[in-house]
C-alpha cells in the first residue's frame, strides 16, 4: 500500500511538471517527456547486447558512482575508527574537538584548489577531496554514539569477563549503529553533492561535468536530463543503505516497536 501510494505521488508530480511546462512553455523548464526522452537517448539507447545502456553510461555514470560510492566509503572507515577511538578514550575528544570542529567548519569547495595542488587534476584527488568533506558528519555522529552506551552495560560486559575487543564489537558498535547509520545517511547525500562539484570544477568526464557542458551549450534538455539522473542515483543509493541498515538494525526498530 505504501508504495502504490509513493508510486502515486510520483506520478502526480510529472503530470504537474509536463503540465506546468507545456502551459508556460520556456525554453528553459521543457516538458518532462521531452527531458525523459533525451534521457533514454543519452543512457538507455543502446544494444540489447548492452541491457540498452549507451557508451556514455561507462564513460559518465560509472565514473561518477565510483567518486560518489568511493569518496563516501573511505570517509565512511576513517569517520568509524577515528569516532570509535575517540568516544572509547574518554577525555581525549575535549582536546581534539576544538580542531575537529574548526575543520569541519571550513566549507570544502573552498578546498578545491587545495587539493588540485596537491593531487592534481586526477581521480585521487576527486575521491580524496569527497571523503576529506563526508567525513565529518560519520565522524561525529560516531563519536556521540560510542559515548552514548550505557555505562551499565559496559560494566556488565567487564562482569562477564569480556576483554577490549568483545566489548567493542559486542556491547559499542552494536549500540553506536543507531547513531553511525545517522551519519552514513548524511555524509550519502554529501558525497553526491561534492561529486558533482568536483566534477564540474576539475572533471574531464562524469554527469557533473556533462551538466556543466550542457549549460555551456545552452542544450538545456541535457541538463534537465542530468538532474533528473543525479535524483535517480542518490535515491538508489539511498535506498541501498536503508535496506542495509534495516537488516543491520531490525533489533533496534524492533525494541523501539515493543517499548510503544
Amino acid at each position: 500500500m505504501r508504495g502504490a501510494l509513493s508510486l502515486a505521488v510520483i506520478l502526480a508530480a510529472g503530470v504537474v511538471w509536463q503540465a506546468v511546462a507545456v502551459a508556460i512553455d520556456s525554453p528553459f523548464f521543457p516538458p518532462l517527456l521531452d527531458v525523459l526522452g533525451r534521457a533514454r537517448e543519452n543512457w538507455l539507447s543502446g544494444p540489447v547486447s548492452a541491457l540498452f545502456l549507451t557508451e556514455a553510461v561507462a564513460d559518465d555514470v560509472l565514473p561518477s558512482l565510483v567518486r560518489a560510492v568511493g569518496g563516501w566509503a573511505l570517509a565512511s572507515v576513517i569517520g568509524i575508527v577515528l569516532g570509535v577511538l575517540l568516544g572509547m578514550v574518554r577525555g581525549l575528544d575535549a582536546y581534539l574537538m576544538p580542531l575537529l570542529e574548526f575543520m569541519r567548519a571550513i566549507p570544502p569547495p573552498v578546498l578545491i584548489p587545495l587539493f588540485l595542488i596537491l593531487f592534481g587534476a586526477t581521480e585521487t584527488m576527486r575521491i580524496s577531496f569527497v571523503a576529506f568533506a563526508v567525513m565529518w558528519p560519520i565522524l561525529l555522529n560516531t563519536i556521540t554514539g560510542v559515548q552514548a552506551v550505557e555505562p551499565t552495560q559496559l560494566q556488565a560486559g567487564i562482569i562477564f569477563r569480556l576483554n577490549a575487543r568483545q566489548r567493542l564489537m559486542q556491547i559499542v558498535l552494536p549500540s553506536a549503529l543507531p547513531y553511525i547509520f545517522t551519519g552514513l545517511r548524511i555524509g550519502l547525500s554529501l558525497g553526491l553533492i561534492l561529486m558533482v562539484i568536483s566534477e564540474m570544477v576539475a572533471g574531464v568526464n562524469g554527469v557533473g561535468y556533462g551538466i556543466l557542458t550542457a549549460q555551456r551549450s545552452f542544450d538545456i534538455l541535457n541538463v534537465w536530463a542530468g538532474i533528473i539522473l543525479l535524483g535517480l542515483m542518490g535515491y538508489g543509493l539511498s535506498v541501498g543503505l536503508q535496506y542495509a541498515e534495516s537488516r543491520l538494525l531490525r533489533w533496534h526498530r524492533g525494541s523501539k516497536k515493543r517499548s510503544v
